[in-house]
This record gives C-alpha cells, sequence and structure tokens, in this order.
C-alpha cells in the first residue's frame, strides 16, 4: 500500500480492530521522534501503521515469548516495529497493550514518524527507519519515580544493593531464562528498605551474547550521572527496542515470585528456615517427616504400574482360559437339528451369502446336496479374483473380511475327503473369530464350475447330515 491517500472506510475499519478491548494502562510515557517527520490522517503510511500493530498485538499475544516485530509497507510509506510484552503477563493482558498503543501512537505522538510507547504490561515502538536492523537499544525512555529513600538509609549501600540485584537479574534473564526475562528481590538491606524489587527483559529476536550487553549497557548508566538518576531515588527504569531493566522500592510491581532473591549483602538468599518437627502425621508425611511430591511419585508409581501389569496379566489369562473351555465344550458337544438351525440363521448372514454367490445367481450354482445348493467359487479363489462373483450393484457395501471368510469356510465343507471337512462346533469357533489369516489353507473342492466346459472334477463323494 504506497502513495496516496486511502479511502476512509479502510482506516476505519483498522482503528475499530483496536479499540475493541479495554486499555492495558491509563497513560503510557511515550517518546516522540522529534527530526522523523509526521505523517497525515488518512495516508498511505497511517493505514500501514494501523496495519503493524494489529499484527503485532496478534503475534505477541499468540508467541511463547510474548514478543513480536515486523513491518508494512514498502519505500517512504515502509513502518517498523516492536511489541514486548512483560514476561510475567499473560497472552490477554499483551493484547490488551496491543490494542492501547493502536490507540494511544497518535494521541501522544501527533502523529510523528518515530514514536515509542511505554506502559507497565510493555513497551511498543514504530518507525519509518528499519531500527530492527540494530541490535542497538534506539527509542530508550528514562523514567525516575521522582521520590527518595527514606532519611537515615545508608544511600552508598543502597545504591551498591541495587547494583549487585540488577546485576544477578540480567545473568538471570540472559542464562536462565527462554523469555530473556527475570525477576528479582533483595531484602534485609535496611528496616526502612524491607525488599527492592528488580526486573530485566530483552526482546526475544537478541542472542544471548546480545541480550547480556544491552543489559550491561543499560546497568552502566544507572548512577553514572548521564541517566539523571538520583542516587537515593526509590525507583527507576529504562525501557528500550532491544532491552530494559527495572527496579522499584514499595510494593513488588510484577506479577508471581521472584526469579532471583538475594540479602542485603548480595549473596542469594538463604531458605527459610525448617519448621521444629511435628509429632502429627498428616497427608505427604512419614511419622512427622515431610515427603516431597517427587519421592511420593516415585514411590506409588512403580507400585500402580505393577499392579496394572498384574491385572492385565490375569484378565488375559482369564479370557484365554475361557476360550478354551468354550473349544473344549464345543468339541464334545453332540449337535441337535435346533443347533443347526440357530447356526444358520446366525453366523451365516444373508447379506453375505448373497455378496458371495452373485444374489444366488443360477451361472454360480454347482448342484445341490443334502444342505441345499452349492454355488462355484473355486476358480475365482485360486486366482485371487473373488471380486469379480459380486454383485457390481452392492459397490463397496459389504466386509471384505466377512465374505472371505465364508467363502474360505464353504470350501472347506467341499473337500472330497470328510476328515478335511470342519465340523459344525469347529466352524462355529471360525466364525466367532474375528482374525482370518488363522484359517487353513483348502485344496481344490470336490467339484467345481471352470467357466467353460461345465462341471469339472474328481469322484464325488456323497455325505449325508449327521453330527459333523
Amino acid at each position: 500500500m504506497e502513495g496516496g491517500a486511502v479511502r476512509g472506510p479502510v482506516l476505519v475499519l483498522l482503528l475499530a480492530a483496536l479499540v475493541l478491548v479495554p486499555s492495558a494502562a491509563a497513560q503510557p510515557w511515550e517518546l516522540c521522534g522529534s527530526t522523523s517527520g509526521n505523517y497525515s490522517n488518512g495516508s498511505a503510511y497511517e493505514v500501514n501503521l494501523f496495519q503493524l500493530i494489529t499484527e503485532l498485538r496478534a503475534n505477541a499475544s499468540s508467541s511463547p515469548s510474548l514478543f513480536a516485530s515486523g513491518s508494512v509497507g514498502a519505500g517512504a510509506n515502509a513502518v517498523y516495529g516492536v511489541l514486548i510484552c512483560g514476561g510475567d503477563i499473560s497472552a490477554s493482558y499483551c493484547f490488551d497493550c496491543g490494542t492501547s498503543a493502536g490507540r494511544d501512537v497518535q494521541r501522544m505522538c501527533n502523529r510523528t514518524r518515530d514514536a515509542a510507547l511505554c506502559y507497565n504490561q510493555c513497551y511498543v515502538r514504530v518507525s519509518g527507519t528499519d531500527f530492527l536492523a540494530s541490535a542497538n537499544n534506539s527509542g530508550e525512555l528514562g523514567l525516575i519515580s521522582g521520590t527518595n529513600v527514606s532519611a537515615g538509609v545508608d544511600v552508598a549501600a543502597y545504591d551498591r544493593a541495587v547494583t549487585a540485584l540488577l546485576n544477578a537479574t540480567a545473568r538471570y534473564a540472559v542464562e536462565n531464562s527462554t523469555r530473556l526475562f527475570a525477576t528479582g528481590q533483595l531484602v534485609g538491606l535496611d528496616p526502612k528498605i524491607p525488599n527492592i524489587w528488580s526486573m530485566a527483559q530483552c526482546a526475544a529476536d537478541l542472542s544471548p551474547a546480545q541480550c547480556r550487553r544491552c543489559l550491561d549497557d543499560l546497568l552502566a548508566q544507572w548512577f553514572n550521572g548521564t541517566s539523571g538518576f538520583d542516587p537515593n531515588g526509590d525507583g527507576a527504569r529504562i525501557a528500550g527496542s532491544r532491552c530494559t531493566l527495572r527496579s522499584e522500592l514499595g510494593e513488588k510491581f510484577y506479577t508471581g515470585s521472584p526469579m532471583v532473591k538475594l540479602q542485603r549483602n548480595g549473596q542469594p538468599a538463604s531458605p527459610a528456615p525448617a519448621l521444629p518437627p511435628s509429632t502429627d502425621v498428616s497427608p505427604g508425611t512419614v511419622k512427622g517427616k515431610h515427603i516431597s511430591v517427587g519421592k511420593l511419585l516415585g514411590i506409588m508409581l512403580p507400585v500402580v504400574f505393577v499392579a496394572a501389569v498384574v491385572s492385565i496379566t490375569l484378565c488375559m489369562w482369564n479370557v484365554r482360559k475361557k476360550r478354551r473351555y468354550q473349544r473344549s465344550k464345543l468339541a464334545h458337544r453332540t449337535h441337535t437339528v435346533e443347533d443347526f438351525e440357530s447356526i444358520k440363521s446366525t453366523l451365516l448372514s444373508l447379506s453375505s451369502l448373497q455378496v458371495a454367490t452373485n444374489n444366488f445367481n443360477e451361472s454360480n450354482k454347482l448342484g445341490e446336496g443334502g444342505f441345499g445348493a452349492v454355488y462355484k467359487v473355486w476358480r475365482h479363489w485360486s486366482e485371487g479374483t473373488i471380486e469379480e462373483i459380486i454383485d457390481d450393484s452392492l459397490g463397496r457395501n459389504y466386509s471384505e473380511a466377512e465374505v472371505l471368510k465364508c467363502i474360505n469356510i464353504g470350501l472347506m465343507c467341499l473337500q472330497q475327503n470328510p476328515v478335511d471337512r470342519p465340523t459344525m462346533s469347529e466352524i462355529t469357533l471360525m466364525l466367532d473369530d474375528d482374525a482370518t489369516s488363522s484359517l487353513p489353507p483348502v485344496a481344490r473342492p470336490t467339484f467345481f464350475w471352470d467357466g467353460s466346459s461345465g462341471y469339472s472334477g474328481s469322484t464325488v463323494s456323497v455325505s449325508h447330515p449327521s453330527a459333523r
């Protein structure tokens, strides 16, 4: 989107998208570029600026690092920007802070092309120059609280404590945080200063080494006279497009527990003194001794695992035992006419027989015996072309495995030697079994239809229905 003015409705839509969520802060601190020039209302630069802030807001709030940078447009209408949300806030707060930036950027800087806004939750900068190409912390805002520490406090000791805390916080952000973010606390410096709070953060696109250099540069400015920070001031912050450093007294300004905690001498704070042993046994303790969650899990998980394995093993053994019992019972059972009727009606579905015989087509009929008509399938079975005898009107609306199983069992029943034919109890078991690979291979049946010369086969033996 380059050159010229853009129609009003487009700009209105972009502005509306930025004011749907309440402001993340009532009043930002601003840094407006005095030499960058201004853009006009409705210009392509303005449209690109609002589009960029909208994209930065969406990308930062959906990123694990709560950070986004980018550009929109080209040439004189190109806009570059960055949004850095505090590592201690939620994605929704980050989204809200981006919304506030879109609403405040014109009001605070009167349409200057280079504008930086600092909120308690985030830092936003947009510019017509590509500041993202450098690791320099351009767009810095130096903020001071305006109040001093209480009278009687050793100011030199206070400054040393602040420096030690900021240095430890910066080191933690670089070495221990995937977001290049850390918070800190120093305790016990003075009864009048129970706590000093700190925060250090870098843009997520910096390397750890670049982040450390950026924070060291800010720390060097703290009390050197060039930053304007009063040595006895109770709070200060330097926020820029690449890194931010902050210290405060009074109430904690970040959420969550401090990642770094120091004592008055600058050393890591000692752990809280242990409570005297209790004679009461409570959950998570054994004979009054505390057991950590990790230890409890280490004890319980193996026991639960072993119990689960034993239970599954017993269950599988019981199922296999029942199956063997059922097979043995069926093998020794004397079948009645009712049994055959039951098997015929419940195990051999009509739809499967219709598929296998092409809807009982006469061209597939081999002959008739004691159990009714027999249909041809051997040639197609041996050549692997079973699908040629299936009625085309069925499409694929049938179970191929069920059809193959029924044909396989049927061919077993047509074996020349009666000994090779399965008993009804064996047929029942085979039909109950879901697997088809377990069925034995079959030889060519007593007679079959070869498609050209009529019936073909060897001497036919006639078997009468019996208990087999």
